[in-house]
């Protein structure tokens, strides 16, 4: 999912409920990062956070913690790729 001048590719994958990457792919496995989410509204305030960035491993398209329909983004640690 190239998108304008992007250096690096990103491959999504977006599913139904109970589809998580989270500690199913072993460290040595990777071949790049979990893409993350930012500015999502705190649970409590609601006020866009900033401050933290949260892997996008989980692929259900309506997934807590992420933007809707993000899925789980991997991202290469490759420039040009």
């Amino acid at each position: 999912e190239g998108i304008n001048t992007q250096t690096v590719v990103k491959t999504a994958l977006h599913t139904s409920d109970q589809c998580s990457m989270y500690a199913h792919v072993p460290a040595w496995a990777h071949s790049g990062v979990w893409d993350t989410s930012t500015g999502l509204p705190d649970t409590f305030t609601g006020q866009p956070n900033f401050i933290n960035n949260i892997e996008a491993d989980n692929c259900w398209v309506m997934a807590p913690h992420q933007w809707a329909n993000q899925g789980c983004v991997a991202v290469s640690t490759e420039n040009d790729t």
